[in-house]
């Protein structure tokens, strides 16, 4: 009513007058001058919160039970491939590495699946950890040049370029962040990835620049572009651009949708500038810590303590403490009640007399091991078990 604006919300609660709480959203629409009113709609989404929630468990399970087969195809194709296990011909290791290559990215989607499905539902982990960005973001691309290599396509890491002699003309600033390093590692590869599949030729340009609070990770790429009209629903769930250029090659459209959330999980934001036919360049914004907060984050940073390893003491054989009870089977007459009560007092009272079990410095058997050399108590006697029937 006061800002005359109009509002949204899809996580709220309502509970009726008999008791029975639903899932609603609704939808504010301020109606002429403010302050004059507003129309309140509201939208029972019980059902239909109830119905995704039930698609997210599926797509959960599902993925989580395909992954463990996929692996061990891919393990075991891994394994033909390698020249030391097993001989084949050119024809035969072109097949085989096709199907590999078909097994990895399987694997990849059903990861997909279940970091979306663990982002959906509030699963997803936030362990954040200071970290050097351009240490960081140097590694995780010169894990991804080999693809890049394979296309003939030219990679320019910024702040380190291949050429030194380049960067010792200049001072590289150290960017530190506070970020989940998995989170990071996974939304800079995925970036890089799609610059390296839909460039043809040409180079892709990764840079790291930053202010005094944010840091700002570029991935730049020659590559076919994205049209206007779908850059403002790239990064929704499954959206894929869809023309001539893009059909031939492969993707699910999770990939930026996942990005989108974990740049939000680590208080970020990702977004994209292109023009068709032109290329395009990705950002990743995270916020910035000093140098001051960063060393200080790491000397707060508790060390694991290793258990030290106690030298093995000498075991002493353990004494029963509880009275035995005879075994006796089907096929032993029935014996004396008098004399198994006789019986099992002796063996109560011999018990009693077996000194009990000690822990002997190592240093007193080294010195003197002749006193720990004598013959041990005697056992404990068992009762005399009765004759069997003759039968």
């Amino acid at each position: 009513l006061t800002t005359n604006k109009s509002v949204r919300k899809n996580n709220l609660s309502l509970q009726t007058n008999s008791g029975k709480k639903l899932l609603i959203s609704i939808v504010v629409s301020p109606v002429g001058q403010a302050g004059a009113g507003v129309i309140i709609v509201f939208r029972d989404m019980t059902k239909e919160k109830a119905e995704e929630r039930e698609m997210a468990e599926f797509i959960s399970t599902a993925s989580h039970e395909m992954r463990t087969p996929v692996a061990s195809i891919e393990g075991y194709l891994g394994l033909v491939l390698n020249p030391s296990v097993v001989q084949i011909d050119d024809k035969t290791r072109d097949f085989i590495t096709k199907a590999h290559e078909s097994a990895q990215h399987l694997g990849r989607l059903f990861q997909d699946l279940l970091d979306v499905s663990k982002a959906e539902d509030g699963r997803l982990s936030n362990n954040p950890k200071v970290v050097d960005i351009v240490h960081f973001t140097h590694n995780v691309i010169e894990g991804l040049r080999p693809q890049a290599d394979a296309k003939n396509l030219s990679v320019v890491f910024k702040p380190q370029p291949d050429d030194t002699s380049l960067s010792d003309r200049h001072l590289n600033p150290v960017f530190y962040a506070q970020v989940d390093n998995d989170h990071l590692r996974e939304v800079i590869a995925n970036l890089t990835e799609n610059a390296i599949k839909y460039t043809l030729r040409g180079n892709v340009v990764i840079d790291v620049t930053g202010s005094n609070d944010k840091i700002i990770i570029s991935v730049t790429d020659s590559g076919i572009g994205i049209p206007a009209e779908d850059i403002p629903h790239l990064f929704q769930k499954f959206y894929r651009v869809d023309n001539s250029d893009t059909r031939e090659i492969g993707g699910t459209g999770l990939g930026l949708y996942l990005c989108r959330r974990l740049a939000e999980v680590m208080d970020g934001r990702i977004w994209v500038e292109s023009t068709y036919k032109r290329g395009s360049t990705f950002f990743l914004e995270i916020p910035r810590i000093s140098h001051e907060d960063a060393t200080r984050l790491i000397e707060a940073t508790p060390t694991p303590i290793v258990p030290a390893v106690m030298p093995p003491q000498p075991q002493t054989p353990a004494v029963v403490q509880q009275p035995l009870q005879p075994s006796l089977s089907d096929t032993v007459t029935s014996p004396d009640p008098a004399q198994i009560a006789e019986q099992l007092k002796q063996v109560n009272s011999q018990a009693q007399q077996i000194p009990q079990p000690v822990n002997t410095p190592l240093t007193s058997i080294e010195q003197n091991p002749a006193q720990y050399t004598q013959a041990r108590p005697p056992s404990v006697p068992i009762p005399v078990r009765q004759p069997k029937k003759q039968r």
